[in-house]
């Protein structure tokens, strides 16, 4: 395909209608791949895979209607019903990847939508005050073609930054399967954005550079597809707080995003795209603080309850260590003993007592490590 695609051979009718029924077939291979994930997965994995194939059925059909449009009608309305399942495809991709047995709790999926939503808005503030501004006034069109073009590269980059915030704490079991569709997600991003600076709908599907990253980002969800089939790490019920690389990464864009608004001139500043987008980010940004902020007290709760059943344990195992300990003893041999554990709860113990009227014994046991451990 890249070499058809590339030179051209044997002419670009040939191309795009290679590339449409290659497209459309690799839909359906996304569908049975991810169906079999579903098979051979169980709890919140399974769950999270039946979403994903539900995203690939949406896909599937969206490619099915281009196709349609353009073998039937030989060209492809802009928007049409495909662009309709394309636009749906993209919240299930996002909630499947929240599934994963890595978000465990509300708060989980709570923040990595925020950080999505804080990754997404800040780079379209990038781009907006780069290139997307002085496309938006200089070509023509209605509102509706320039929100499908700029919603394509936008939905994605959620997707990715979903994507990347789950893969820092799924189980390394799942750690290759979502590498490859993270990575599939990236290249569809890259095509999605060729796509909509060069602003043709009509002309995108003719082996260019577009086409390309969509043939990488096929390629990488096929094998990450192929790669689930091995990899179910059961119902995970651990609960590891999220790095610093988590916490910290979203925010980066966000940074970024300032510098670029507080270089731009003051009349870009103030259009509704940038307002709106800022009042978005602000919000998220808070929510965001909020989430994090409860899930901190909610963990240093949890801790404070393991922490104190923990001590009830150790001390009531310190209190029979103890208790079995031998009292002191008088004439005719006198034993007297002082136990002194070197932390809450210690490993030695000793004692002493009568085996016959003529003989008394005493031992001691060491026990190495001392402690709990």
């Amino acid at each position: 395909y890249v070499l058809v695609a590339l030179t051209g051979w044997p002419s670009p009718e040939a191309v795009r209608i290679l590339t449409d029924v290659m497209f459309s077939a690799a839909s359906l291979v996304y569908v049975t791949l991810a169906a079999l994930a579903v098979r051979s997965t169980r709890g919140r994995t399974r769950t999270a895979w039946t979403l994903i194939t539900i995203a690939f059925v949406l896909w599937a059909v969206a490619e099915a209607l281009w196709a349609y449009y353009s073998f039937v009608d030989g060209r492809v309305p802009y928007p049409s019903w495909a662009d309709l399942f394309y636009v749906l495809y993209v919240p299930f991709i996002a909630a499947g990847m929240l599934f994963f047995p890595s978000v465990r709790t509300w708060r989980d999926r709570s923040r990595l939508i925020l950080d999505g939503t804080v990754v997404t808005g800040a780079l379209f503030l990038i781009a907006w005050l780069t290139v997307m501004r002085s496309i938006w006034t200089q070509r023509g069109g209605g509102h509706l073609e320039f929100a499908l073009s700029m919603f394509y590269p936008a939905g994605d980059v959620l997707s990715l930054a979903v994507g990347v915030m789950v893969l820092l704490r799924v189980p390394a079991v799942l750690r290759l399967p979502l590498s490859l569709l993270v990575a599939g997600l990236a290249f569809s991003a890259l095509g999605n954005g060729v796509w909509s600076y060069v602003g043709e709908p009509q002309a995108y599907r003719v082996g260019g550079l577009a086409d390309m990253f969509y043939l990488a980002n096929i390629l990488l969800v096929i094998l990450a597809l192929i790669a689930a089939q091995r990899a179910d790490p059961g119902e995970t019920t651990t609960d590891a707080a999220p790095d610093r690389l988590s916490v910290w990464l979203p925010l980066l864009p966000l940074l970024i995003a300032g510098v670029f608004v507080a270089a731009a001139r003051q009349e870009a500043v103030v259009e509704a795209p940038v307002v709106v987008t800022g009042v978005l980010l602000v919000s998220a940004a808070l929510a965001r603080q909020v989430v994090q902020g409860d899930e901190l007290v909610a963990r240093q709760r949890r801790i404070g309850l393991l922490t104190d059943r923990l001590n009830e344990e150790v001390d009531s195992a310190g209190r029979y260590v103890a208790s079995i300990l031998p009292d002191d003893l008088r004439a005719p041999v006198s034993a007297r003993s002082r136990y002194l554990p070197s932390q809450a709860l210690g490993g030695d113990c000793f004692g002493f007592t009568w085996i016959d009227s003529d003989h008394f014994s005493v031992y001691l046991i060491d026990v190495s490590g001392h402690g709990v451990r």
